[in-house]
């Protein structure tokens, strides 16, 4: 009885080897394409100076990488269990925050005023927006708006109270205030009062 379950058990294993190498030749099994922006590689041409720069083999690993048998089952397979058992994000720049909600970094660094340039850079880019303006309204009869919309991060109230709640606020309220009036920009803020916690 044993032996039986150790030769079921080799078996069922070498049938796991194989069956992504039968699905990528035959496509016995319809497979949901996977979404979103990457490239997959494509089939390399074989030539003798491909092979013995060793090219043709790079690209037909990376060809078999990207187009075996059930990769889109077992990518989101493994995002899933990354999501459930381990808290874990596999998309590129991002986050699991409270209540199992994905954050993007670009918003937490920029409440944060970690990305923030300087008041010399945003001075400078502010006085050539008000060359612009000026510009457009004396030579073109243009009135030309700036419109400074929130990020996520400013109305989502769980990423803001849990942000200052570990002390990592590097906040500058004077951030982008400051030198509008002084360079007498026309700006429209958007401010939406909304609270998602």
């Amino acid at each position: 009885m044993k032996r039986l379950i150790l030769h079921i058990a080799f078996w069922l294993i070498i049938l796991l080897m194989i069956l992504p190498a039968v699905q990528l030749q035959f496509r016995f099994i319809e497979e949901k394409p996977l979404n979103g922006a990457f490239t997959v590689s494509e089939k390399p041409a074989f030539t003798k100076a491909k092979w013995m720069t060793g090219e043709f083999q790079n690209g037909l690993e990376k060809y078999l990488k990207d187009n075996s048998g059930f990769r889109n089952f077992l990518v989101r397979l493994q995002n899933q269990v990354d999501f459930t058992f381990f808290r874990k994000a596999n998309a590129e720049g991002a986050t699991v925050g409270k209540h199992k909600q994905l954050y993007e970094y670009d918003y937490i660094r920029s409440w944060l005023a970690i990305d923030y340039p300087g008041d010399r850079f945003v001075q400078t880019k502010l006085q050539r927006l008000r060359y612009v303006q000026r510009y457009l309204k004396q030579e073109k009869g243009i009135d030309l708006v700036l419109v400074f919309e929130p990020g996520k991060a400013s109305f989502i109230r769980n990423i803001s109270r849990r942000i200052t709640a570990e002390g990592k606020t590097g906040r500058q309220p004077t951030n982008v205030t400051w030198p509008w009036q002084k360079n007498r920009l026309l700006i429209i803020l958007i401010c939406i009062p909304i609270s998602c916690s």
